[in-house]
């Protein structure tokens, strides 16, 4: 199926199955939230999931992730995920390893968050978003690197209250929602089909945000492009269960809103875009301090209850 009518499909609705949600919703924790699978067999009723045929890019599997940098687009907007350990400056990944302050040139001592800024500080070419929003040509792009919370990986938050304060942090207007989880019954099985999803992401998106296109990973199996009727999920995972690229990257159009054409597009530079995200960080930054001190909180308080059976 080509873009074009991939658009025309995502667009259809069924004006019988509309459901109107409350402007700014307020989205509560899932009372099953720790046992997805489970949770799901409650919630897939109200969810319907379209398994949709897609174009895809026909390439060779790149040899590492480091192929981000060298791809040829104009612009390249990324996050981390639960690999990123270096990246999170909150240390989720446990102890980074002497390697990496080494080829920073930082000292052993180093703390989790200088180690990140010096690993972010080699990321060219690319736009990286950690709970971030850049607007290019009009469409909104928000990205976030946080998963469900199992072993020591990076960016790990608890099930429940502690992941939907993060997800509270998207606004309302994204029109492409950019994560490193999927959400709950949307390319979130595993290879022993089990659901490991994050419902209140799934509500989020589905009940609040509503963007256009939510593209993620994470679960390498659930691979494939979904949809609900309004959102079009997208599972872009690269690797299989083994970690071997072998995974067509995915590919879909998203028309420049009215007021902004092509010739808008291509006068945008990278530099330009990086001072605007930075502008609007400065803003984002102090939320980010003060969700991580209610995190923290919260965390202690229910430390040991999620049960996370997801493997990477």
């Amino acid at each position: 199926m080509n873009s074009s009518n991939s658009q025309k499909r995502r667009h259809k609705s069924n004006p019988g199955s509309q459901q109107t949600e409350p402007l700014n919703a307020k989205i509560e924790v899932e009372p099953n939230t720790h046992n997805p699978d489970l949770l799901w067999e409650t919630l897939k009723q109200l969810h319907p999931v379209y398994r949709i045929g897609w174009s895809y890019a026909a390439t060779q599997p790149p040899d590492s992730l480091r192929f981000v940098s060298h791809l040829p687009h104009r612009i390249k907007v990324v996050t981390a995920g639960n690999h990123e350990v270096t990246f999170d400056e909150f240390g989720g990944g446990g102890t980074h390893p002497t390697l990496e302050r080494l080829q920073l040139g930082l000292p052993q001592t180093a703390s989790h968050k200088e180690v990140a800024q010096g690993c972010k500080e080699l990321l060219h070419d690319v736009l990286y978003l950690e709970d971030e929003v850049i607007e290019i040509c009009g469409i909104k792009i928000y990205g976030t690197p946080w998963v469900p919370r199992f072993g020591t990986s990076g960016f790990s938050c608890s099930r429940g209250l502690p992941l939907l304060e993060i997800w509270d942090k998207i606004p309302t207007d994204t029109d492409i929602l950019l994560t490193h989880s999927p959400p709950l019954g949307y390319g979130d099985t595993t290879k022993s089909d089990k659901h490991v999803g994050c419902a209140e992401l799934l509500n989020t998106v589905t009940k609040r945000v509503k963007p256009k296109f939510h593209v993620y990973g994470h679960i390498h199996n659930g691979y494939g492009v979904f949809s609900n009727g309004k959102t079009t999920f997208i599972n872009a995972s690269v690797c299989n269960d083994q970690y071997r690229p072998v995974h067509e990257p995915v590919v879909f159009d998203f028309p420049l809103p009215p007021g902004y054409c092509r010739g808008d597009f291509m006068k945008l530079s990278l530099e330009t875009l990086q001072e605007q995200r930075l502008l609007s960080g400065s803003f984002m930054k102090t939320r980010k301090k003060e969700t991580a001190f209610n995190m923290t909180k919260i965390e202690k308080v229910i430390n040991g209850i999620d049960a996370q059976t997801a493997s990477d």
